[in-house]
Protein backbone atom coordinates (compact mmCIF):
# COMPACT_ATOMS: atom_id res chain seq x y z
CA UNK A 1 0.00 0.00 0.00
CA UNK A 2 1.27 3.27 -1.25
CA UNK A 3 0.22 6.71 -0.16
CA UNK A 4 1.15 10.52 -0.61
CA UNK A 5 1.19 13.61 1.76
CA UNK A 6 -2.17 15.74 1.43
CA UNK A 7 -2.66 19.50 2.18
CA UNK A 8 -3.80 18.89 5.81
CA UNK A 9 -1.18 16.20 6.24
CA UNK A 10 1.69 19.14 7.10
CA UNK A 11 -0.27 20.45 10.06
CA UNK A 12 0.94 17.12 11.65
CA UNK A 13 3.78 15.29 9.10
CA UNK A 14 5.50 13.24 12.04
CA UNK A 15 1.63 12.41 13.13
CA UNK A 16 0.66 11.19 9.54
CA UNK A 17 3.81 9.34 9.17
CA UNK A 18 3.50 7.84 11.82
CA UNK A 19 0.32 6.39 11.27
CA UNK A 20 1.28 4.91 8.33
CA UNK A 21 4.23 3.26 9.40
CA UNK A 22 2.16 1.48 11.77
CA UNK A 23 -0.51 0.16 9.12
CA UNK A 24 2.81 -0.94 7.01
CA UNK A 25 2.05 2.03 4.09
CA UNK A 26 4.77 3.48 2.73
CA UNK A 27 4.82 7.14 2.20
CA UNK A 28 6.11 8.43 -1.01
CA UNK A 29 7.27 12.20 -0.99
CA UNK A 30 8.83 13.37 -4.20
CA UNK A 31 10.02 9.63 -4.63
CA UNK A 32 9.13 7.21 -6.70
CA UNK A 33 9.38 3.07 -6.13
CA UNK A 34 9.27 0.22 -8.78
CA UNK A 35 7.30 -2.94 -8.10
CA UNK A 36 6.34 -6.64 -10.37
CA UNK A 37 2.96 -7.34 -10.34
CA UNK A 38 1.37 -10.88 -12.34
CA UNK A 39 -0.01 -7.67 -14.56
CA UNK A 40 3.93 -6.33 -15.36
CA UNK A 41 6.38 -3.85 -13.94
CA UNK A 42 4.50 -0.79 -12.18
CA UNK A 43 6.37 2.36 -11.52
CA UNK A 44 4.82 4.46 -8.58
CA UNK A 45 5.67 8.40 -8.39
CA UNK A 46 4.20 10.28 -4.98
CA UNK A 47 4.14 13.91 -5.11
CA UNK A 48 4.11 16.12 -1.81
CA UNK A 49 1.35 18.92 -1.76
CA UNK A 50 2.54 21.83 -2.74
CA UNK A 51 0.21 25.05 -3.47
CA UNK A 52 3.22 27.20 -5.05
CA UNK A 53 5.30 26.33 -8.30
CA UNK A 54 3.80 23.22 -8.49
CA UNK A 55 5.27 23.21 -12.42
CA UNK A 56 8.43 23.32 -10.98
CA UNK A 57 8.17 20.86 -8.06
CA UNK A 58 6.80 17.98 -10.55
CA UNK A 59 9.56 18.46 -13.18
CA UNK A 60 12.03 18.41 -10.58
CA UNK A 61 10.82 15.06 -9.60
CA UNK A 62 10.48 13.49 -12.82
CA UNK A 63 13.38 14.21 -13.76
CA UNK A 64 14.69 12.48 -10.74
CA UNK A 65 12.32 9.73 -11.52
CA UNK A 66 12.07 9.23 -15.05
CA UNK A 67 9.87 6.91 -17.20
CA UNK A 68 11.04 3.22 -16.66
CA UNK A 69 10.58 1.31 -20.17
CA UNK A 70 7.63 -0.75 -20.24
CA UNK A 71 6.36 0.17 -16.62
CA UNK A 72 2.93 1.55 -15.97
CA UNK A 73 3.53 4.51 -14.77
CA UNK A 74 1.28 5.66 -11.60
CA UNK A 75 1.45 9.17 -9.77
CA UNK A 76 -0.42 9.78 -6.54
CA UNK A 77 -1.21 13.75 -6.40
CA UNK A 78 -3.37 14.91 -4.02
CA UNK A 79 -5.21 17.84 -5.77
CA UNK A 80 -6.51 17.63 -8.91
CA UNK A 81 -5.81 20.76 -9.72
CA UNK A 82 -2.15 20.25 -10.52
CA UNK A 83 -2.63 17.68 -12.70
CA UNK A 84 -2.23 20.72 -15.89
CA UNK A 85 1.15 21.37 -14.29
CA UNK A 86 2.10 18.03 -14.97
CA UNK A 87 4.34 17.78 -17.79
CA UNK A 88 2.23 15.61 -20.54
CA UNK A 89 3.15 11.65 -20.83
CA UNK A 90 4.37 11.68 -17.16
CA UNK A 91 1.45 9.60 -15.61
CA UNK A 92 -0.54 7.23 -17.44
CA UNK A 93 -2.53 7.34 -14.90
CA UNK A 94 -3.22 10.29 -11.64
CA UNK A 95 -4.73 9.58 -8.76
CA UNK A 96 -6.29 12.35 -6.85
CA UNK A 97 -8.86 13.50 -4.06
CA UNK A 98 -8.39 16.85 -2.54
CA UNK A 99 -11.83 18.20 -3.38
CA UNK A 100 -14.38 15.62 -1.58
CA UNK A 101 -15.92 15.14 -4.67
CA UNK A 102 -17.24 18.79 -4.53
CA UNK A 103 -18.32 18.27 -0.60
CA UNK A 104 -21.99 19.96 -2.08
CA UNK A 105 -23.40 18.99 -5.05
CA UNK A 106 -26.63 17.58 -6.92
CA UNK A 107 -24.52 14.79 -8.73
CA UNK A 108 -26.30 11.77 -6.18
CA UNK A 109 -29.50 12.65 -7.46
CA UNK A 110 -27.84 12.32 -11.35
CA UNK A 111 -27.29 16.31 -11.69
CA UNK A 112 -24.08 17.09 -13.02
CA UNK A 113 -23.12 20.24 -10.50
CA UNK A 114 -20.91 20.96 -7.95
CA UNK A 115 -19.41 23.85 -6.16
CA UNK A 116 -16.18 23.08 -7.35
CA UNK A 117 -17.80 23.01 -10.81
CA UNK A 118 -19.30 26.41 -10.26
CA UNK A 119 -15.74 27.95 -10.62
CA UNK A 120 -15.88 27.35 -13.86
CA UNK A 121 -14.70 23.77 -14.33
CA UNK A 122 -11.03 24.23 -13.74
CA UNK A 123 -10.53 21.96 -11.27
CA UNK A 124 -11.18 18.11 -11.90
CA UNK A 125 -13.59 17.83 -9.14
CA UNK A 126 -14.67 13.49 -9.56
CA UNK A 127 -14.42 10.84 -11.65
CA UNK A 128 -12.26 10.16 -14.73
CA UNK A 129 -10.98 13.02 -16.83
CA UNK A 130 -8.24 12.79 -20.11
CA UNK A 131 -5.39 15.50 -20.97
CA UNK A 132 -4.22 13.22 -24.46
CA UNK A 133 -2.89 9.37 -23.61
CA UNK A 134 -2.74 10.64 -19.86
CA UNK A 135 -5.98 9.71 -17.47
CA UNK A 136 -6.76 11.33 -14.13
CA UNK A 137 -9.02 9.82 -11.50
CA UNK A 138 -10.62 11.92 -8.63
CA UNK A 139 -11.89 10.06 -5.60
CA UNK A 140 -14.82 11.93 -3.93
CA UNK A 141 -13.52 11.09 -0.24
CA UNK A 142 -15.33 9.48 2.61
CA UNK A 143 -16.00 12.91 4.65
CA UNK A 144 -15.35 16.33 5.24
CA UNK A 145 -13.02 18.69 6.46
CA UNK A 146 -13.42 21.93 7.84
CA UNK A 147 -16.36 23.32 6.93
CA UNK A 148 -18.94 20.80 8.38
CA UNK A 149 -21.26 20.14 5.69
CA UNK A 150 -21.25 17.28 2.93
CA UNK A 151 -24.25 17.23 0.71
CA UNK A 152 -25.23 15.78 -1.89
CA UNK A 153 -21.99 14.50 -3.00
CA UNK A 154 -22.01 10.57 -2.15
CA UNK A 155 -18.57 8.93 -0.11
CA UNK A 156 -16.65 6.68 -2.22
CA UNK A 157 -14.20 3.78 -1.99
CA UNK A 158 -13.35 2.90 -5.36
CA UNK A 159 -11.81 -0.19 -7.28
CA UNK A 160 -10.02 0.75 -10.89
CA UNK A 161 -9.36 -2.05 -13.28
CA UNK A 162 -6.01 -1.09 -15.46
CA UNK A 163 -6.17 -2.70 -18.67
CA UNK A 164 -2.67 -3.13 -20.83
CA UNK A 165 -3.14 -1.20 -24.36
CA UNK A 166 -4.80 -3.82 -27.44
CA UNK A 167 -1.36 -3.59 -28.97
CA UNK A 168 0.22 -4.91 -26.03
CA UNK A 169 2.38 -8.53 -26.50
CA UNK A 170 0.55 -9.72 -22.98
CA UNK A 171 -2.92 -9.03 -22.29
CA UNK A 172 -3.21 -8.26 -18.46
CA UNK A 173 -5.05 -6.45 -15.93
CA UNK A 174 -4.20 -4.34 -12.35
CA UNK A 175 -6.70 -3.55 -9.73
CA UNK A 176 -6.24 -0.60 -7.96
CA UNK A 177 -7.86 0.28 -5.14
CA UNK A 178 -8.19 3.80 -3.83
CA UNK A 179 -8.84 5.66 -1.08
CA UNK A 180 -8.88 9.05 -0.10
CA UNK A 181 -9.65 9.77 3.91
CA UNK A 182 -10.71 13.04 4.86
CA UNK A 183 -8.24 15.28 7.20
CA UNK A 184 -5.97 11.63 7.07
CA UNK A 185 -2.90 10.96 4.33
CA UNK A 186 -3.17 12.49 1.16
CA UNK A 187 -4.70 9.15 -0.46
CA UNK A 188 -3.88 5.58 -0.50
CA UNK A 189 -3.81 3.12 -3.31
CA UNK A 190 -3.12 -0.69 -2.80
CA UNK A 191 -2.12 -2.48 -5.85
CA UNK A 192 -3.06 -6.69 -6.30
CA UNK A 193 -3.73 -8.76 -9.82
CA UNK A 194 -8.20 -9.42 -9.83
CA UNK A 195 -9.48 -12.43 -9.54
CA UNK A 196 -12.26 -13.36 -12.32
CA UNK A 197 -14.73 -12.49 -9.94
CA UNK A 198 -12.93 -9.09 -10.13
CA UNK A 199 -12.89 -9.09 -13.49
CA UNK A 200 -16.45 -9.62 -14.42
CA UNK A 201 -17.54 -7.36 -11.71
CA UNK A 202 -15.24 -4.29 -12.53
CA UNK A 203 -15.34 -4.36 -16.23
CA UNK A 204 -19.03 -3.83 -16.36
CA UNK A 205 -18.22 -0.37 -14.70
CA UNK A 206 -16.79 1.97 -17.96
CA UNK A 207 -15.96 5.17 -17.64
CA UNK A 208 -16.09 8.17 -20.24
CA UNK A 209 -13.55 10.43 -19.23
CA UNK A 210 -14.06 14.38 -19.10
CA UNK A 211 -11.35 16.32 -20.70
CA UNK A 212 -9.14 18.73 -18.76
Amino acid sequence: VFACHGNHDHEAPAVVKQALDDNGIRLLIDEAHELETPAGPVQIVGMDFAFRDRATRMAKVCAAYPRKPDHLRIVLLHDPGAFPHLGEGEGDLVLAGHTHGGQIGLTSLGIPWTVVRSFGGRIPDQGLWARGTDRLYVHRGTGHYGFPLRFGVSAEESLLLIHRAPGATEQASLLVCCDHQSGASGGQIRLRSPDATSLQVWCARIFRPRRV
